[in-house]
């Protein structure tokens, strides 16, 4: 869930429940106000039945109408008594709520019982109308707050979120800063200075990272020459023992190994320092039949069938020297990890080029194919790197690469357009 969605729902929850706080304290204390009203009026019209019988010495008639004044004699003085109780109206047909207070009332000697009685039914309707009023006030406020808060809350978050776009499409490759946009937000100018600051540690890291690979590859180089040269020169020598010879071949198979290594880190190199950044319209068409032909003694050795299904003039946009490290890798890995008689199938299309071989199921995690060093076998004649350099070709040129399995068979796919 977003953020601004959250607090959104967050500010709903909360406006929600202060207003029904706000209503229920409000109800309570207008119960209050009326009750207490009433209660003042009763005894306020206890006091005139007071004065009126002390001034004539006759008791108060009773009220027919409504029976607000009811007069009892009694033997004994009665106790005073306020309560709230329902009277039935023969006018309305109903019971009606009413506040009542009895006192006692006495007349030359005689003890009267009266009882007093307020209709409630005015204050409850007065009640329910203030209720309605702020139950509208409340829908109201929140028709118009939320989306207020809604789109307030998106201008607030607007710089927070171009910062989130420039991180997420920052390169370590680029030598230019992100370009925060200026904000008067103090948290997030504090958040954007932050980032620039890590960028910057960042970029130096990985470019001083890159030169020791770069200097190191190419310093590598020089010695691993020597050590081919002068190895080769000794397995050449006929008076040279079987088991020193054993040893020699295994030292030539290493540094070969260690020369290929070094040639495909600092092709890494170079294709992630963009010297490979000038692109050519090329016929991939041609080019594919091209490494077809110059696999054809490898596939044949291996008793491979093959099932080719080329568009012709199919054009993309990319470096000639990445088109054929993608091209070969691509086909030496479906030969490499073929099965004897086995099936190499390759169909380009205007949209795709799809590479299939048969073959046992990976022995390592499918995610992990395309890390480098990825290989099936500990010691193999594999690097690791040939489906590395796949997909840093391909992700350089805004391609998708895709792996998976179908048919007992290995499907690499190269989408010309991101998937």
């Amino acid at each position: 869930m977003k953020l601004q969605t959250r607090t959104t729902l967050v500010f709903l929850a909360a406006t929600i429940a202060v207003f029904i706080a706000g209503g229920l304290l409000f109800h309570h204390a207008l119960r209050e106000i009326i009750d207490e009203e009433a209660t003042e009026n009763l005894l306020l019209e206890k006091q005139r039945i007071l004065d009126f019988a002390e001034k004539t010495g006759t008791p108060p008639p009773s009220s027919h109408i409504g029976n607000d004044l009811v007069v009892v004699s009694v033997q004994q003085p009665v106790l005073e008594i306020i309560k709230d109780t329902t009277v039935y109206s023969s006018l309305e047909e109903e019971l009606l709520p009413y506040r009542q207070l009895t006192f006692p009332v006495a007349v030359e000697n005689n003890h009267y019982a009266v009882t007093v009685r307020k209709l409630l039914i005015e204050s409850e309707d007065l009640a329910e109308a203030i209720w309605s009023s702020l139950l509208a006030i409340a829908a109201l406020l929140l028709i118009v707050l939320l989306p207020l808060n809604y789109f307030l809350s998106r201008r607030l978050w607007k710089p927070f979120f171009s910062t989130l776009d420039k991180i997420n499409t920052y390169n370590l490759n680029s030598h230019a800063q992100p370009a925060f946009d200026k904000t008067g937000v103090v948290e997030f100018a504090q958040l954007n200075a932050s980032l620039l600051k890590m960028t910057d540690r960042m970029r130096a890291d990985y470019q001083n990272l890159k030169n020791f690979s770069e200097n190191a590859s190419h310093e590598f180089q020089t010695p691993l020459a020597v050590i081919l040269a002068k190895t080769e020169q000794l397995l050449q020598e006929k008076s040279l023992p079987d088991e020193q010879a054993k040893q020699f071949h295994q030292v030539f198979q290493s540094a070969t190994r260690l020369s290929r290594m070094v040639k495909a880190l600092l092709l890494f190199t170079k294709i992630e320092n963009n010297q490979f950044a000038a692109t050519e319209n090329m016929d991939l068409s041609e080019l594919l039949r091209e490494k077809l032909d110059q696999f054809a003694e490898m596939i044949a050795l291996g008793n491979l069938k093959t099932h080719y299904d080329i568009h012709p003039g199919v054009k993309v946009s990319i470096h000639p020297a990445l088109a054929e490290i993608l091209l070969s890798n691509l086909l030496s890995n479906a030969i490499r990890h073929n099965i004897p008689n086995g099936e190499i199938t390759v169909h380009l299309s205007e949209t795709a080029l799809a590479v299939a071989n048969t073959g046992p199921s990976l022995p390592f995690d499918p995610q992990l194919i395309f890390q480098r060093f990825t290989t099936g076998k500990p010691g193999a004649d594999s690097l690791g790197l040939g489906l590395a350099l796949v997909k840093e070709i391909a992700g350089k040129n805004n391609w998708t690469v895709n792996y998976g399995r179908k048919d007992n068979s290995h499907l690499f796919i190269v989408y010309f357009s991101p998937q």
